[in-house]
């Protein structure tokens, strides 16, 4: 049955009502197809079960950016697209945050991130595409930790065990020209500039 009701969610101030219209089930909530235009702006569009978001769903905040994809217990569950502020991701969320595998985009700076991730951070292995270089490796807490590789665009590659920015221990330069050079990463990126 469709019907024009009241509804509230959770958000991070507490309940905010709006105005749904659709599907709901025997007790008046959401259930099926239906849109809620919530007083704060957000709307979201797509299926519900029992007053919750669940299924297939769009939510577009005031400034058009939004959330578009699988939802489960009122959260971005599953497979999904975001796009907020000039960014972008798509891939694995779980409750809310980018959690499993995907793909982020700062659009205007041209940088690409595709890899894993956890509670929102880049964690697990990943590759960073920032114009001139590529990182291909491990990380952590959203900072390069662990084995990994920079390769420059004219085609030569630095490696080791990366603790943020800089390679601890030995490093392995390998240049364009075939010729592999070891030595600490401070002494070796001189040689690549």
């Amino acid at each position: 049955m469709k019907k024009k009701i009241k509804h509230s969610r959770r958000s991070r101030t507490g309940q905010v009502t709006g105005d749904y219209d659709g599907e709901v089930n025997n007790q008046d909530l959401p259930h099926g197809k239906g849109k809620c235009i919530f007083e704060d702006g957000l709307l979201y569009e797509g299926s519900w079960v029992n007053g919750k978001r669940e299924g297939k769903g769009k939510m577009t905040l005031p400034n058009h950016d939004y959330y578009e994809g699988e939802w489960k217990n009122d959260a971005p569950n599953g497979k999904g697209k975001h796009y907020i502020g000039g960014e972008y991701y798509e891939g694995d969320f779980v409750e809310g945050n980018r959690h499993g595998k995907g793909t982020y985009k700062w659009v205007q700076k041209q940088i690409e991130y595709v890899g894993e991730f956890k509670d929102n951070n880049k964690d697990g292995f990943g590759k960073y595409y920032d114009g001139d270089t590529i990182y291909e490796g491990e990380w952590k807490n959203d900072t390069r930790y662990g084995k990994g590789k920079i390769i420059l665009t004219e085609g030569s590659s630095i490696s080791g065990f990366f603790n943020h920015t800089t390679i601890e221990g030995e490093a392995i330069l390998k240049m364009s020209n075939g010729e592999t050079i070891k030595g600490k990463y401070e002494d070796l990126i001189k040689k690549i500039k």
